[in-house]
């Protein structure tokens, strides 16, 4: 019977105001593969940063490596003990070569007259890619390399010896093949397995749960902070095992009676100038997607991270690279061309505020009113007393708490953050409003607020939701398009736009092939 590499029992963890995870329970045998799923708050990031000594537990949790207790000193300790982590980013530096990175955080060999034994180090990167089963050369750039190559760098990395000579005992995976595309996974996959034949234990945290059940031996599932069950992968289909992450298999429905909320499918104003109208749009990993929306009906687009969710939003404001075409008023949207599609009336709140759109220098008046000076004034000429009733108007109408117009937007809460940047957007009246995440970091109050903002808009314009949130577009919206590993899976409308529905959609559909228990896709011809 094989032994225990990671036990953990009765895990608690308690932030102000909230219990992250109840008497959590989970034990990873010597040489198996372990998944770790759960959908959104799960728990399952938390558990991570518990067993990988970032957070300290609440007492009377234990967390034991190879026998030994995970002290609580510092982050260093689970490495000591044999925890290796690949997170989802690789931490890679992709300008570096194979060598350089196989031997970050680990040092190098040196020479009597070098520094550096490059050929020596060359040739233990090489062997250590090899024991993996790639044929890489160790010089080559790892920006050049595959996806799955690149992990496979990272995973050569976590498993290398480190300077006090203690071997790993057990390898986490953190969503490793989330942004990864499609053909590059199985060859993860394999060397997921290879890992096992020699005895390396592996802890697979992913969203997909096709995987989930293809690779591992046992599956630990969670839900609200809370152990629903482990079972053997065996005795699981993906049916089953997404009934256990959603919580049900009852398929709930909602009312639909708030505005931007009709179950129509037609959009009535063909010449509407407000009306958006994408064909076959795609980019980096997004394929074929159509859709149109219209005043008084908010289009949501849903996915786990690597469905393409996160493309959307940029996409069709000309951010990124695109193929296929993006209209508003009948007229064409120039890709590459950010500028031109907010002249024409497009406007976005970007996913990541502090780095897209929040200038931290700069006070609230300043933020909330960048986007409308030109539109206001023609040359830009708009002085601050000019602007301070209409900030003053915004903050009440957002209730942005604890902000005055001359006031640093520094000072204010991620959620009052949020909401400076919402009232930009909505101040230049825009014919379409895109969201990207348009209430994550925020608090259940601010994001009450920020959706009645978002109704009230969507009247008289064009409104399109990308959320990782089911919660939140089955509250918004009217027609809820789900993405999975860059194409659309599933289309709900109306009252067939439940948490459950698209849960199931996100997490039990593959590509083609949906679940038998999951809605039809009902998608517009």
């Amino acid at each position: 019977m094989p032994g225990s590499v990671l036990q953990v029992r009765g895990l608690g963890m308690t932030f102000p105001g909230t219990r992250a995870l109840v008497d959590v329970n989970m034990e990873v045998k010597q040489g198996e593969v372990h998944g770790l799923v759960g959908h959104n708050g799960s728990g399952k990031s938390t558990l991570i940063k518990v067993i990988s000594g970032v957070h300290r537990p609440d007492a009377g949790s234990s967390v034991e490596l190879g026998g030994e207790s995970l002290p609580w000193e510092a982050p260093t300790e689970s490495e000591r003990l044999g925890l290796r982590v690949v997170h989802q980013n690789l931490g890679l530096v992709n300008s570096m070569t194979v060598t350089e990175n196989v031997n970050l955080g680990s040092g190098y060999s040196s020479r009597r007259f070098s520094p550096i034994a490059w050929r020596r180090e060359n040739q233990r990167a090489g062997e250590e890619m090899a024991r993996l089963g790639y044929d890489v050369n160790p010089k080559s750039k790892v920006g050049e390399l595959p996806a799955a190559t690149r992990s496979a760098v990272a995973i050569a990395r976590a498993l290398s010896p480190k300077k006090d000579g203690r071997t790993p005992r057990i390898l986490l995976l953190d969503e490793v093949t989330a942004t990864m595309p499609e053909g590059e996974i199985e060859r993860l996959l394999e060397l997921v397995n290879t890992l096992k034949h020699q005895g390396i234990s592996v802890l697979y945290v992913s969203h997909h749960l096709e995987e989930v059940l293809k690779v591992c031996d046992t599956v630990t599932v969670l839900k609200d902070g809370r152990l629903v069950v482990t079972t053997p992968a065996r005795t699981l289909t993906m049916t089953s095992l997404a009934d256990f992450v959603v919580g049900s298999s009852e398929w709930r429905e909602r009312d639909a009676d708030d505005p931007g909320t009709s179950g129509g499918r037609e959009i009535d104003g063909l010449d509407d100038e407000t009306r958006l109208d994408v064909s076959n749009l795609a980019g980096a990993l997004l394929r074929d997607l159509s859709f149109s929306a219209g005043p008084g009906r908010i289009v949501g687009i849903s996915g786990i991270t690597g469905s393409g969710r996160e493309e959307v939003a940029q996409l069709l404001l000309g951010a990124l690279p695109r193929d296929g075409s993006v209209r508003v008023g009948g007229a064409l949207l120039p890709t590459g061309n950010p500028r031109r599609s907010v002249q024409k009336g497009v406007t976005l709140l970007p996913a990541e505020r502090m780095r897209s759109a929040v200038v931290p220098t700069q006070n609230v008046r300043e933020n909330l009113t960048l986007s409308s000076l030109r539109r206001r004034r023609p040359l830009g000429l708009l002085t601050a007393r000019q602007e301070r009733p209409l900030v003053r108007d915004w903050i009440a109408r957002l209730t942005i708490r604890g902000a005055t117009p001359e006031g640093s937007i520094n000072t204010l809460s991620g959620g009052n953050q949020q909401k400076v940047i919402l009232a930009r957007c909505l101040s230049v009246k825009p014919k379409v409003l895109l969201l990207d995440e348009p209430t994550q970091g925020v608090d259940v109050g601010a994001a009450a607020i920020i959706h009645a903002r978002i109704r009230e808009i969507s009247r008289s314009s064009s409104v399109v939701v990308c959320s990782s949130d089911s919660y939140e577009l089955a509250t918004l919206c009217a027609e809820v398009i789900v993405l999975q590993r860059g194409r659309e899976v599933g289309r709900l409308f109306g009252k067939d736009i439940t948490e459950a529905n698209l849960d199931h959609l996100q997490l039990a559909t593959l590509a083609g092939n949906q679940s038998p228990e999951a809605p039809q896709n009902d998608k517009e011809d």
